[in-house]
């Protein structure tokens, strides 16, 4: 029998009115497991025993620099030379001003024709690559010994059938290290916008998640990356519908060996408050994927995927709570090529 005192409570946050979420415990073996509970019985499960910071509706503030000093580390943020609001300066700023000690830039990579967006910026962030790279290099050299180091990276995108475009790109500059990211299947980019979801049967969507993780996996056996970005991005317009895939063990077992292959690969999994911000509501990655790396013992990276400097270290102090709850105690930054460990 499967005994679900609240030794540990994490879920999509904040609940809406009459949506499940998961809850996390142990079985009376000792082991980790999860389980979709009615909204209302989580719900009083997380006012009752959460240690989470309680949701406050809407958008939250960014983490004071008492709140967030446990995490240090912003790993992925980006820049206006892509779709952000910033300069690579004014993102500097920010992290100095939330107390940070490292912020890595990791601007989006051009893609090919053919694998585009509604409000495409291709030829902005193409024509802006050099002034990315020199300007974050000279924010670099500037503050080698801190108070706040900056790292060099890129975020690539994986694209099916488009190897030697992606291993061109990851070399193009001398990146400090790159984060790996799918946010295309096939050349639909499914975060695009939130109507072909809503236009989807339960099963059209269980459809395209398994599709994502296929992706994902080949992804995380390339090889070319350090870090996993945003591991669950697929459920971010459809994520009640995710979560009921996510509970089959088929499912599971798909995403596992997605771990597997980042495990092999010596790579970190990213945990990111990004979600938060977005339609989900919901941390990525979901409770049951950051059972599975605890499980296998996979190191994780912190990152707000900032877009804006308000963001930058945004819900820092959740995401350490978050993590801990999974048994996380640390965790890693790369820079070229060296893993750091730092205490949550």
């Amino acid at each position: 029998m499967q005994d679900w005192r609240c030794t540990t409570s994490v879920a999509s946050l904040p609940l809406r009115a009459g949506t499940a979420g998961w809850h996390c415990g142990r079985t009376s073996q000792g082991s980790r497991t999860c389980r979709i509970l009615p909204a209302g019985l989580l719900r009083f499960i997380l006012t009752a025993h959460s240690n989470l910071p309680p949701a406050t509706g809407g958008r939250d503030s960014p983490d004071t620099q008492e709140n967030h000093r446990m995490i240090l580390a912003d790993l992925h943020t980006h820049t206006k030379y892509s779709h952000g609001g910033n300069s690579p300066a004014e993102m500097y700023a920010a992290a100095q001003a939330r107390g940070l000690e490292i912020i890595g830039f990791t601007e989006h990579s051009p893609r090919p024709l053919g694998f585009d967006y509604t409000n495409e910026y291709r030829d902005k962030l193409t024509r802006h690559l050099p002034d990315y790279a020199r300007e974050v290099l000279e924010i670099k050299a500037a503050n080698a010994h801190g108070p706040c180091r900056v790292l060099f990276g890129m975020e690539m995108d994986w694209l099916d059938g488009q190897l030697d475009f992606t291993r061109a790109s990851s070399t193009a500059y001398d990146f400090d290290y790159l984060l790996g990211s799918v946010h295309f299947i096939g050349q639909w980019g499914f975060d695009d916008g939130a109507q072909p979801w809503k236009d989807m049967s339960q099963e059209e969507c269980e459809t395209q998640y398994t599709r994502y993780f296929e992706a994902w996996e080949r992804m995380l056996a390339s090889g070319l990356f350090n870090i996993a970005a945003h591991p669950d991005l697929i459920k971010i317009f459809s994520v009640e519908q995710f979560h009921v895939w996510l509970a089959k063990e088929e499912s599971l077992a798909l995403v596992r060996r997605g771990l597997a292959a980042l495990r092999h690969s010596g790579m970190s999994m990213e945990v990111s408050s990004a979600g938060l911000r977005k339609a989900c509501r919901e941390i990525y990655p979901a409770p049951p994927i950051m059972v599975m790396a605890a499980e296998m013992g996979l190191p994780i990276s912190f990152a707000s995927d900032a877009h804006v400097t308000d963001d930058v270290g945004y819900g820092f102090a959740r995401l350490a709570s978050y993590a801990r709850a999974f048994g996380f105690r640390e965790y890693t930054v790369f820079d070229r090529g060296q893993r750091s460990v730092y205490p949550i």
